[in-house]
């Protein structure tokens, strides 16, 4: 298109959040405690370049994935993610699986209490 005042020919857009734990905060900023996420995959799409005959202008639709969140705008105390899972947002201490299968990583680490967390070596914690 030729050059017109006031036309953007190239706006960034990210629509798309994935994260183990949290997707997107809507920019509130919460803080996540004594947590993981264990997820070893997720797909996310690759980036896609659009036009838009309604607002003229170019976007560029982003993915924002992390192990544990997908997004910034968090706060994190002492919480890890699977150092296995591709991301392009990496918070959280990343960490082995075996790990996050430990009894021991699970209540001496995230201090998680055994009488509402059923714990076994080599498996995922479950609710009692």
């Amino acid at each position: 298109k030729a050059n017109y005042p006031g036309y953007n020919y190239n706006r960034a857009l990210t629509y798309s959040y994935v994260g183990g734990l949290i997707g997107n905060t809507n920019s509130l900023n919460p803080t996540i405690t004594n947590s993981y996420a264990s997820n070893e995959s997720f797909v996310v799409t690759a980036e896609v370049d659009a036009y838009s005959d309604d607002d003229e202008c170019y976007y560029t639709i982003t993915h924002n994935y992390g192990g544990l969140v997908g997004t910034e705008n968090v706060t994190l105390d002492n919480c890890y993610r699977y150092s296995g899972t591709d991301s392009n947002i990496e918070l959280g201490t990343p960490t082995s699986l075996a790990n996050l299968k430990s009894v021991n990583f699970i209540t001496n680490t995230l201090g998680w209490d055994t009488e509402i967390w059923l714990l076994e070596n080599g498996k995922y914690p479950t609710l009692k």
